[in-house]
């Protein structure tokens, strides 16, 4: 079975996407308490290992629970990942 081109496209683009948030931000359910997210209907799914799984895989809440680790990765302009490599 050959992939549409379009579907081979965004296959390779997920190389390069460690997190995605997923969903649109909903005002009614805004908290700015959620980490990578706007509105508690967005979910934030870990794109490698959903991809090795071939099911939707959610971040775990423990690796991006340093919101030091985050501001500082933001302020490196890392693509943002759990482990920032400026910080090592």
């Amino acid at each position: 079975m050959q992939v549409p081109q379009s579907q081979q496209e965004m296959l390779e683009i997920m190389d390069y996407i460690d997190v995605l948030v997923d969903g649109p931000y909903m005002e009614p359910l805004r908290d700015i308490s959620l980490p990578w997210r706007g509105s508690s209907n967005q979910r934030v799914i870990d794109v490698h290992k959903s991809l090795a799984r071939d099911k939707v895989v959610l971040l775990d809440p423990q690796a991006v629970s340093d919101t030091r680790m985050l501001s500082e990765c933001l302020e490196h302009k890392c693509i943002v990942r759990p482990i920032c490599t400026e910080l090592n």
